[in-house]
């Protein structure tokens, strides 16, 4: 999918890209309604596909990006001070996000995220995130 969007003028990959995940957007409490913000950031998105069990991001890793579940679940693994790894009970679906924690106190990751069966992503780098 990321060879066909690099393929796409700036204007109609911000277009094809709002199509896709612009539920995903308005369905966050934080972006609903907010067209604008919308705006800004649908235009830097990555689109961002895995399979089951793929690592999304890693505890202790540094961050690069925020996630927005536009399809799929993903599990949320934290390794506590025992190095016991602990998987949290509620799963991360559709409309969700992740990664922000990091990136806004400008710290390791907090979690592991795995996704636990195919999932699609809107992928927003650091830089443009912030």
């Amino acid at each position: 999918m990321n060879i066909f969007v690099d393929m796409l003028s700036p204007s109609l990959k911000t277009l094809v890209m709002r199509h896709i995940f612009i539920n995903t957007f308005n369905e966050n409490p934080v972006f609903s309604g907010e067209t604008e913000l919308i705006d800004f950031y649908i235009k830097d998105i990555v689109p961002y596909m895995r399979q089951p069990d793929d690592v999304i991001m890693e505890q202790g890793n540094y961050p690069n990006n925020f996630y927005f579940i536009a399809q799929g679940q993903c599990q949320v693994k934290i390794i506590n001070h025992n190095a016991q790894t602990i998987c949290v009970p509620h799963l991360l679906e559709k409309d969700e996000y992740f990664g922000e924690i990091a990136i806004l106190f400008d710290c390791k990751r907090t979690a592991t995220i795995v996704s636990t069966n195919y999932c699609s992503f809107a992928r927003i780098s650091r830089e443009h995130f912030l």
